[in-house]
């Protein structure tokens, strides 16, 4: 496991909040807001910039999608 993730804000949760059903916003706005105040947010982001599922350093597939567009 990697050192960062140890201190990250979803250790203990169901992971399911993270990979919630496609449209389901009340899910998706719960990881976002663990995410919001996790420490290690920016290291989750950069590591799983390219994970096409799930709330990943606060953002969703389609923000992380939009991201990669953006910085090319």
């Amino acid at each position: 496991m990697s050192e960062w993730l140890e201190q990250s804000n979803c250790v203990g949760y169901d992971t399911n909040i993270f990979f919630p059903e496609r449209g389901d916003m009340q899910t998706i706005a719960l990881a976002k807001s663990i995410c919001r105040e996790c420490v290690v947010v920016k290291e989750c982001l950069e590591v799983n910039l390219y994970e096409k599922d799930g709330v990943w350093g606060g953002l969703s597939g389609n923000e992380r999608r939009s991201l990669r567009r953006f910085n090319r």
